[in-house]
């Protein structure tokens, strides 16, 4: 089974398959989503980070590319373990089911659709190579972003209510304080910023 592509259309079987694979299987699978995930949420900000650390003085774009490597390191490691310590934590209180590796591996599923904005990526790449505009690389669709959003959400939540044995009502509200410790936790820290 194709689990990237059956994901989009089939979501619960697919859960349901990945369930049933080999452990070590899962991690690597589940490893590489991450990786693919990371990369696709910070590629579009290159040029922004690049802009941002010239702004700072430091004119190397290597500087900005090592910056944005050491950014797709630290979030795979924040999806792998805090996000998913957080999310299992909040199922354990609402008496779910699911296991570490399995609410990893639902991390790393909802991940899929940003693939879509990292073939967007590499397509304004590779015209940025050839029409030399870099400007080009850092173009986001706020619709697409919309769109994939929302795919993620599902894929969550169809993951969550399944390993976590929940209704949908309670995957919706796992999200939602979620969201809204996020939501709280960067009230505070701007309030603390500033």
């Amino acid at each position: 089974m194709k689990t990237i592509f059956t994901i989009w259309t089939k979501p619960i079987k697919t859960f349901e398959y990945l369930d049933m694979m080999e452990e070590q299987d899962l991690k690597v699978r589940m490893n590489w989503l991450f990786l693919l995930g990371s990369l696709a949420l910070l590629i579009p900000k290159v040029p922004q980070t690049v802009e941002k650390y010239k702004s700072m003085g430091h004119q190397s774009v290597a500087y900005s590319i090592i910056m944005t490597i050491l950014a797709i390191g630290m979030l795979i490691l924040f999806f792998k373990y805090v996000y998913s310590f957080i999310v299992l934590k909040i199922g354990k209180m609402l008496q779910g089911k699911a296991s570490k590796l399995q609410v990893q591996v639902v991390l790393a599923y909802a991940l899929v659709p940003t693939l879509i904005s990292l073939l967007i990526s590499v397509v304004l790449v590779a015209i940025a190579i050839v029409g030399k505009d870099v400007a080009i690389i850092g173009y986001q669709n706020q619709f697409t972003g919309f769109i994939i959003w929302i795919f993620a959400m599902r894929t969550f939540i169809f993951g969550i209510a399944q390993y976590n044995k929940f209704s949908y009502g309670y995957a919706l509200l796992n999200l939602c304080i979620i969201g809204a410790l996020f939501e709280g936790f960067a009230l505070l820290l701007k309030q603390w910023v500033h």
